[in-house]
């Protein structure tokens, strides 16, 4: 008989969880690939009140994203999932 039950795959335990900080950003400014290595540059907008009295909105790198294409591989699953979830959850009350 056959099954809708999606395939499992085992989850690695991870310790420090607690501990690791929080990025938020807007987008990503930069991409490049070295040797193996690729590395994204994060970043966001930040209002910065001007003496004229304008508060224009400016981009400002928060962070690197350094990974191997196993992690690079792993990441784009990852968000591929957030966005299916986001997909099941549009238009339902949460």
């Amino acid at each position: 008989m056959a099954t809708d039950t999606p395939e499992t795959r085992p989850v690695p335990t991870v310790s420090g969880a607690e501990h690791a900080p929080i990025v938020s950003f807007d987008g990503v400014s930069a991409v490049g690939a070295s040797h193996g290595s690729f590395t994204f540059g994060l970043v966001v907008g930040r209002p910065i009140p001007l003496s004229n009295g304008s508060i224009p909105m400016v981009m400002g790198t928060v962070a690197y994203l350094k990974c191997s294409e196993h992690a690079l591989r792993e990441l784009r699953e990852s968000i591929e999932n957030a966005l299916l979830l986001a997909a099941k959850t549009a238009g339902s009350a949460n």
